[in-house]
């Protein structure tokens, strides 16, 4: 370009207004009628619009007839730049038939950009009636009108635009679809580049595509992602930034990384920290601990921290600033952020330990499950949470971690005494107490299956907590479970399975204390008694008696084995099974009559009537029965009709 037209570009684009040394060279340089210079002389000629002087000179090259067309239409075309009531008249009256056809052209495109009206064109007849109606508006309305007409054009444009914009995509991926799939690639590269906003987005959504296809995304096209990065559009940096996280690309975690410093858009941020929660790099550390502070992005960026500190990037020096950030940001109730007590719990003195546990009683709901998930995900003891296993808010999060880490019998037991009533939240109690029954010491099982033993319907879960405890051998299984475990089968009515267990702690009878030995006796009495092994029950008894020393202790024993044997008794006598129920009372008399006091033998007698006066009253509803079938017979006989064919 010559020296001119430097010049004359230099002042169209200059920041301003530009210096007024120039206008003279530049009117000059209008009229040499130079064609590859007039339309960047009348662009810099337009930035003078508010010198008046520079306008006059403009409008009078326009309206003299005796100049060459193109020095006129430069003219003109300047006009259309100077915000000119007076420059609209003028411009009206330049369409006039008479003027050359690129006089009117020009006219017209300047009365278009100056009054934002691109409707009427080259009409005269519009115009005029127009420019009638608006010539004598005051400045206000004037003004007024004119925004109107602009804004109305930039809606129309936007919408044309977005419309040829949209034709343009939808013809891209069509283009795209029917192109062979090794040439996919560097299309949707170049679509990448594509200046056009909604065609980088469009491209962005068939990688999407491709990812869910299962399709290969290559090494050129991981690169162009990571090049997009740095895309002038927060909606292209962000999808990016999702995109880079589905491939749990190294590089792209990298490049995340280092921009994530410069970053500024919350919803790019907001992309970059997911990234870096799932690929943690140490070089995100510092700025993510600066979005600690804001509010919108605070939870992200406790990610990315808590996934570092999992992982083993977060340094001491990291840790003892994380930890002072914190009690900053957790000192007021009012602004106590949940996540911000869960990453607390991660770097955590034995202080702030103390304040966690004091959350757990807060009003605020999400503060008090904050609290207790912390706690649930350290390798602190369970207790803190157990204490409130009886809060529905609680038990959820003591059993998550009671399944994980759990070892503490009280834990254990202070679960067990607390059973759920929602029936999801009591399959999680049964398998938090499952896996701790491992983990507990056998007395301490004991003492949660006594706890247990207070709810319905748990016999089942019972026996499968003791078998868990006990193993598949049960040769070196605890006297104490195996006792425990009986009782449960007998509640069962697996009366079989519990002789067996009690067989394995009577073999090892000379170890066991009295009292074990007194539980032994008694559930090996009620197992043979149920398992219709009488002898076995009655020859127990004969040795609990001999074993006994006191009288006492032996009428304490006969009193209890009247009250059970009266029962089965009982029941044998209500299902009329008197030739048992008479054993029974014979087999009670035997071995426990010489025992029992002088009051309790009454019991005995009144069991013998009972039995007397049922037999009786089988025998008359047997004799009745007799009857009424003898005398349907004699009706039948009567009636004449045959007992036998003729």
């Amino acid at each position: 370009p010559s020296n001119q037209q430097v010049i004359a570009q230099a002042v169209a684009g200059f920041a301003g207004t530009p210096p007024h040394a120039f206008v003279s060279p530049l009117l000059s340089a209008l009229q040499e009628d130079n064609e590859n210079l007039i339309d960047n002389v009348a662009a810099a000629l337009g930035r003078y619009q508010d010198e008046p002087q520079v306008t006059s000179q403009l409008v009078a090259l326009a309206v003299d007839k005796a100049l060459n067309v193109r020095i006129r239409r430069g003219a003109i075309v300047s006009l259309g730049y100077h915000r000119n009531r007076d420059v609209v008249g003028v411009l009206i009256s330049l369409l006039s038939a008479q003027q050359p056809a690129q006089v009117r052209a020009a006219s017209s495109a300047s009365l278009a950009r100056l009054t934002g009206i691109h409707r009427f064109g080259q009409n005269l007849a519009q115009w005029s009636v127009w420019w009638e109606s608006h010539r004598d508006l005051d400045e206000k309305r004037w003004l007024s009108s004119l925004i109107g007409n602009f804004a109305n054009h930039a809606a129309a444009l936007t919408t044309e635009n977005q419309r040829v914009t949209q034709r343009l995509v939808e013809s891209q991926r069509q283009l795209y679809l029917g192109t062979p799939t090794e040439e996919r690639t560097a299309m949707l590269e170049k679509m990448m580049a594509a200046p056009e906003l909604s065609m980088r987005l469009m491209a962005l959504e068939l990688i999407v595509q491709r990812l869910v296809d299962q399709q290969p995304i290559g090494a050129t096209l991981r690169a162009a992602l990571i090049v997009a990065l740095g895309d002038s559009s927060a909606q292209v940096r962000s999808r990016c930034a999702q995109l880079i996280r589905d491939l749990n690309d190294p590089s792209g975690a990298d490049a995340i990384a280092q921009r994530l410093d410069t970053e500024t858009d919350p919803t790019v941020l907001r992309a970059y920290l997911l990234a870096m929660a799932d690929m943690p790099r140490e070089e995100s550390l510092t700025r993510a601990m600066q979005l600690l502070g804001d509010v919108e992005l605070q939870n992200p960026a406790a990610g990315v921290l808590e996934r570092a500190i999992a992982d083993g990037l977060v340094t001491e020096q990291h840790k003892q600033a994380l930890t002072k950030q914190l009690r900053q940001l957790t000192a007021g109730d009012d602004t106590l952020s949940p996540k911000m007590i869960e990453l607390l719990g991660r770097v955590a003195t034995e202080d702030d330990w103390l304040r966690i546990a004091g959350w757990m009683d807060s009003p605020k709901d999400t503060v008090r499950i904050a609290a207790a998930q912390a706690w649930a995900a350290s390798d602190r003891p369970l207790g803190e949470l157990a204490k409130r296993a009886e809060s529905e808010m609680f038990m959820p999060i003591l059993l998550r971690a009671a399944v994980r880490r759990g070892k503490e019998g009280a834990t254990l037991v202070q679960i067990a005494r607390f059973k759920p009533k929602s029936e999801q939240l009591e399959e999680s109690w049964q398998q938090a107490m499952l896996a701790m029954a491992t983990r507990v010491q056998a007395s301490d099982l004991v003492e949660a299956d006594r706890a247990m033993a207070q709810h319905e319907n748990v016999a089942p879960i019972r026996e499968r907590l003791l078998s868990a405890a006990i193993g598949e051998s049960n040769v070196n299984a605890d006297v104490q479970l195996l006792l425990a475990r009986a009782s449960v089968r007998l509640e069962n009515s697996q009366a079989i399975q519990a002789m067996a267990d009690l067989g394995l702690v009577e073999s090892r009878s000379q170890n066991l204390t009295a009292e074990v030995l007194q539980r032994l006796h008694w559930l090996t009495v009620r197992a043979a008694m149920e398992s219709s092994q009488p002898e076995k029950a009655w020859q127990t008894v004969d040795a609990w008696f001999v074993s006994l020393e006191t009288t006492q202790a032996k009428q304490d024993l006969a009193q209890r084995l009247l009250t059970y044997v009266t029962g089965r008794i009982i029941k044998a006598i209500d299902a009329r099974q008197i030739d048992q129920a008479t054993t029974q009372l014979a087999q009670l008399r035997k071995h426990v009559q010489e025992h029992l006091l002088a009051t309790s033998m009454s019991k005995l007698d009144e069991l013998s009537s009972r039995i007397t006066k049922t037999t009786q009253q089988i025998a008359k509803d047997q004799a009745a029965a007799s009857a009424a079938t003898s005398t349907d017979t004699q009706t039948v006989n009567t009636s004449g009709v045959p007992l036998t064919s003729p």
